[in-house]
């Protein structure tokens, strides 16, 4: 039995900068930043200094992420999870982020 021929199919390319939707593009990295935790966040959490969670990070000594120092950089980036925060101090850090950053807002 013969294999079917596949046609082509031609897709409407969107607009520059939109998707398929219609909508613009939500770059990558600005859905990072927001769902990112922030040291000064984490903190809040944790009853402690944004300080503290930089260095015990940076030390290795808390477990929550990491801090990394890019080739080049003479600063850190700081990727907290939500996931090893919130095993740390059994709080719903999802409901303490929102409070957290509408507090912040006003």
């Amino acid at each position: 039995m013969p294999k079917p021929v596949m046609q082509p199919t031609t897709v409407a390319s969107p607009k520059p900068g939109r998707n398929a939707e219609g909508g613009k593009y939500i770059e990558r990295r600005d859905r990072l930043r927001e769902n990112n935790i922030k040291p000064a966040e984490a903190a809040e959490i944790l009853g402690v200094s944004p300080q503290f969670i930089r260095v015990a990070m940076q030390m290795g000594q808390l477990p929550i992420g990491i801090a990394i120092k890019l080739p080049g950089s003479s600063e850190y980036t700081y990727q907290i999870s939500d996931n090893l925060l919130q095993q740390r101090t059994s709080k719903n850090v999802a409901e303490e982020i929102k409070r957290i950053r509408s507090t912040n807002q006003r």
